[in-house]
């Protein structure tokens, strides 16, 4: 155990230390704190990328999940597979392009040049959907981070929240974005090596791929059903979905008994691995956790700064002031986060999909759509934003609707529709012409 605490030790110093040394390399500017002043490269940014999309749900959550259902986890996969794809391939560059050339920081900076009309309660509406939801998101990495030191290390789960808060907030508090990417690289480096490597680690434990399968099967048929019951045998659903779901069978096949799925990852490391091991394992779990609530908190503070207080109050922030209000902005999501986190509710995966089903729908749509459609108008988009977010909570609060399908897709469908109509409701905008051209290479 001491072992294992010093190895994780060392690491979360080395990261503390990163957040000091990046407020030497940043300009004095609000770009230069909210993002690093743009002078990151392909490979930083996008191992900062995804660092961040794969947060602490993957080592809890997803294995939780995937503990519970089995190879059904493997839909999860699809849907991340294709949402990558279309991210970094269609909506990214454009979106890039896009920003760089009229100095939008933020998707409410955006929404604001993009339709000028209605630009403030475009910006004032999404900020509040971003703020309140990316807290909690916060939450469920604090949630996250609370259920991994109770079942490795035995603290109290409500001291571990507190101390999961200071660390993910320190850097990011100390310096901005340059510290969140810097320390997303490392991160995003140990997450992909666990990954790809603790899955046959303990397949090898297991006697091999056939032992493995024959001990699910025995265990329960309905582990290797890849709709979880509805039909479909998918045992080679496993090489499809290795990381989280992966851990996850393999968690439910060594212990079938964990009273809490969601702790069953942290409880297997600490209890085959070598103390070293672990250590490094432990390591990684905290920098997905770590690596999304830095973003996180970053996202927030840029937000209420640059599109609440200068976006719709128009009430202009020296240098330093603003370096001032993105920091105690940082220290107040890190408070609220933890106080949801401290609520009764533990589902570290609900959580992230509750939540993300709720920015998805809201914005992916109007922003798809203002990128690319000329004839988008600024009430089509704001109709499509509020749609998609009431949307989601109706349908994520609807019991009998729950149970019919993950709420992002209604949402987004709707969101899309309200978006489409209200803008053939209106006149073309005159500009929308010229507004696309912005996004074109």
């Amino acid at each position: 155990m001491n072992t294992m605490l010093t190895v994780s030790a060392i690491y979360l110093v080395i990261f503390i230390m990163i957040g000091f040394i990046a407020t030497r390399y940043f300009s004095s500017s609000a770009e230069g704190f909210y993002l690093g002043d743009r002078d990151f490269g392909a490979i930083p940014t996008a191992l900062s990328a995804g660092a961040t999309d794969s947060s602490g749900w993957i080592f809890t959550g997803a294995v939780g999940f995937a503990y519970a259902f089995g190879v059904s986890m493997m839909w999860i996969c699809v849907g991340y597979t294709f949402g990558y794809f279309f991210n970094y391939i269609c909506l990214a560059p454009a979106l890039r392009r896009y920003t760089k050339r009229t100095g939008a920081m933020s998707i409410p900076h955006f929404f604001g040049v993009r339709f000028k009309e209605h630009a403030k309660l475009l910006r004032g509406v999404s900020s509040l959907i971003i703020t309140l939801f990316f807290v909690i998101y916060t939450s469920a990495q604090l949630t996250s981070a609370g259920k991994a030191f109770e079942a490795l290390v035995g603290w109290d789960y409500e001291h571990a929240i507190w101390v999961s808060a200071f660390l993910g907030t320190s850097y990011a508090f100390l310096g901005g974005y340059r510290a969140v990417v810097w320390t997303d690289v490392v991160q995003g480096s140990i997450m992909l090596l666990v990954l790809l490597v603790s899955p046959f680690i303990f397949i090898f434990y297991l006697g091999g791929w056939h032992a493995f399968w024959e001990r699910a099967f025995a265990l329960d048929p309905m582990l290797l059903n890849a709709t979880a019951g509805i039909g479909g045998y998918a045992g080679f659903a496993f090489a499809f979905g290795l990381a989280a779901g992966g851990i996850g069978l393999i968690c439910r096949v060594i212990m079938p008994t964990i009273h809490d799925p969601e702790f069953a990852f942290p409880v297997l490391i600490k209890d085959r691995l070598h103390p070293m091991v672990a250590g490094v394992v432990l390591a990684a779990v905290f920098s997905a956790i770590l690596s999304t609530l830095d973003s996180l908190i970053m996202v927030v503070s840029q937000t209420v700064h640059l599109d609440i207080i200068e976006g719709v109050f128009n009430k202009k922030l020296s240098d330093r002031w603003a370096t001032l209000v993105g920091r105690i902005v940082i220290v107040s999501v890190g408070i609220c986060g933890a106080c949801i986190a401290l609520s009764n509710t533990r589902m570290v995966f609900w959580f992230v999909l509750y939540a993300w089903a709720v920015m998805g729908a809201s914005f992916a749509p109007p922003l798809i759509l203002g990128l690319y459609w000329k004839r988008v108008t600024a009430l089509g988009a704001l109709g499509g934003i509020i749609t998609g977010g009431v949307v989601t909570v109706l349908w994520y609060n609807t019991p009998f609707l729950k149970e019919i399908m993950y709420e992002m897709l209604p949402a987004a469908l709707s969101s899309t529709f309200v978006t489409v109509a209200v803008s053939f409701m209106q006149e073309a905008p005159a500009d929308g012409e010229a507004q696309i051209a912005l996004a074109k290479r």
